[in-house]
């Protein structure tokens, strides 16, 4: 609406005002300052005009509390701010468990470093303490397990019917590859290191026969990462099934996981049952067979992975918490008494 366009273009002028005297583009050329002065408009403009949008939806609305599934992007990340300058309490239920990699930056580089909520309704043991170690106040943090979690707790579909709708062949072990995309939140993310990855694993596949290859393929990542994932796979000659849904469905048959990780794709696979493989991550956890960017690793972190049958339950109870299904119970009957409704 119209308050919202002079919203947005007030907060615009107060941006442009400033860059002058700002240190970073004190250092830079007058002409790439002026540059900058002009491409900012265009780019801010409809960003900040949703953003005072939602301000203004809000304080008409006037809600009794707000439930994020993040609090990373701007709008989920406003609505907490305004919950805070409101005195309104705001609840985060993360979509995912934040994962520790070896590149990492120190806390505070990352995207995911800030934390705006008031209250927190985390996975297990190890998000409460990555969050606590961000300063989030441990009484304000509470463990549900992961909503989105409860329908593999209890989903079930005869194995036979499902190597019929991907048309697999029973006789033979079935391995998942997911793959990512680059996205750079943090610092020290530097380079993509997902296509080197999934180039190495397809010079395995190659390599072997009797195995049913499926590759899934991240649900958010952009077009452009999935056409490339297409190409590489018709360049191999490997034969694979290429998916970005039906998880609940291939991990019933599924033997082995092998992820660009550290991703959450190895929770929904341990809760049923699956080995994994982890390309970049999850080094301090001995359920998961750690390999480097490298066909042969690879190749025998698979092969490792289809003889030993390892316990996944402690891995499990780490990263997810209480996994019985009642997870998304736990969470409204946390918000309900939060937001006194």
């Amino acid at each position: 609406n119209e308050r919202a366009n002079y919203e947005a273009a007030y907060a615009i002028r107060d941006i442009l005002d400033g860059l002058p005297e700002n240190e970073v583009f004190s250092l830079l050329d007058p002409k790439m300052v002026e540059r900058v002065q002009y491409l900012v408009p265009s780019y801010l403009i409809d960003n900040l005009k949703n953003l005072a949008m939602v301000v203004l939806c809000l304080d008409k609305l006037k809600p009794d509390g707000i439930i994020l599934h993040n609090d990373v992007e701007s709008i989920p990340r406003l609505a907490a701010m305004w919950a805070k300058a409101r005195g309104v309490p705001c609840l985060h239920l993360p979509h995912a468990v934040y994962l520790e990699q070896k590149n990492r930056a120190p806390v505070g580089c990352d995207v995911h470093d800030l934390v705006t909520a008031s209250h927190l309704a985390c996975a297990g043991w190890f998000q409460r303490q990555w969050y606590f170690e961000r300063g989030f106040p441990s009484e304000n943090i509470i463990e549900v397990g992961i909503p989105r979690m409860d329908k593999l707790c209890n989903m079930k579909m005869e194995r036979d019917r499902i190597y019929d709708i991907f048309k697999l062949n029973p006789k033979w072990p079935t391995i998942v590859y997911a793959s990512s995309w680059w996205q750079g939140t943090s610092m020290t993310e530097f380079e993509d290191l997902v296509r080197p990855a999934f180039m190495a694993f397809l010079e395995t596949a190659k390599r072997v026969d009797g195995v049913n290859w499926i590759v899934k393929l991240h649900p958010r990542a952009p077009k452009e990462n999935d056409d490339w994932h297409v190409e590489a796979i018709k360049q191999s000659g490997v034969k694979a099934i290429l998916v970005k849904e039906y998880l609940e469905l291939i991990f019933q048959v599924a033997n082995v996981l092998v992820m660009f990780g550290p991703s959450n794709i190895a929770f929904e696979a341990g809760l049923l049952g699956v080995q994994m493989v982890s390309i970049n991550g999850f080094y301090n956890d001995p359920e998961v067979t750690t390999v480097g960017i490298s066909s042969d690793e690879i190749g025998n972190g698979m092969k490792q992975a289809l003889t030993n049958k390892i316990p996944l339950q402690n891995f499990l109870l780490k990263y997810i918490g209480v996994h019985d299904g009642q997870s998304t119970k736990r969470a409204l009957e946390y918000a309900h008494g939060l937001f006194r409704v």
